[in-house]
């Protein structure tokens, strides 16, 4: 019948895969959706400082979407930072991975031997 049909269409609608599909749009600040993500990731590496030896021996640095700025810019000032502090070493090793061609014009403008970028490409 015509109502069975319709029924069936609409049931096709609804499990389709644009009707569950992701919306870029909740990947902004203050969306429940980055809300989750970083509780996430804030006890992602929680765990592996507490309970991986090899975590234990590195600084881990995390600014969410809570802390203000683009994500190049705050490692640019957290690296500035860092190479102002009196106890500064100068061969110290930094690992970014990131995507965007501006952090690694960015990383690259800073003049140290230790550094590497990783965005997928290398």
């Amino acid at each position: 019948s015509a109502l069975e049909a319709r029924i069936a269409k609409e049931n096709l609608k609804d499990n389709s895969p644009e009707t569950h599909s992701f919306d870029p749009c909740v990947i902004s600040p203050g969306t429940e959706f980055m809300e989750r993500l970083h509780r996430h990731i804030v006890t992602f590496v929680e765990n592996h400082v507490n309970h991986d030896a090899d975590w234990q021996c590195i600084d881990v640095i995390l600014s969410g979407h809570d802390c203000p700025g683009e994500g190049e810019h705050k490692i640019r000032e957290y690296m500035a930072y860092r190479r102002g502090l009196p106890n500064y070493r100068p061969n110290e090793r930094h690992c970014i991975y990131g995507m965007d061609a501006d952090l690694e014009n960015l990383i690259l403008s800073f003049i140290s031997l230790n550094k590497a970028i990783n965005n997928n490409n290398n």
